[in-house]
């Protein structure tokens, strides 16, 4: 378990060298897999909303300072118990994968 009291925002400012405003989006991103990242961009772009749920994720887990903290609020990712059905989103299936959030928070919170 980790002992560490950086954030997760912090950790992943200091080891990618990004803006620490841009971790939402950029997890968001890298946790999307590649073949669906330029779809993900472009819904971005034009309908930020569709979104919604796994932005809010990614700024509930900005604070975390534990890979465990992480972990838990992955499950939202999914179908956890706040998580809403979007048409759009859940037709294309384009979503961020809560097993990729965990995967980058133990590399950035060592």
């Amino acid at each position: 378990m980790e002992t560490n009291h950086i954030s997760f925002r912090e950790a992943y400012a200091r080891d990618t060298g990004l803006p620490a405003p841009e971790f939402e989006r950029a997890v968001f991103l890298r946790c999307v897999p590649p073949i669906q990242r330029p779809v993900a961009r472009v819904l971005l772009w034009l309908n930020p909303g569709v979104f919604d749920r796994d932005l809010a994720t990614m700024r509930e887990v900005a604070v975390a300072t534990s890979s465990e903290d992480v972990r838990l609020a992955a499950r939202d990712l999914r179908g956890g118990g706040f998580y809403q059905r979007n048409l759009l989103r859940d037709a294309i299936g384009v979503r961020a994968s809560g097993r990729r959030l965990v995967a980058i928070a133990r590399q950035v919170l060592k």
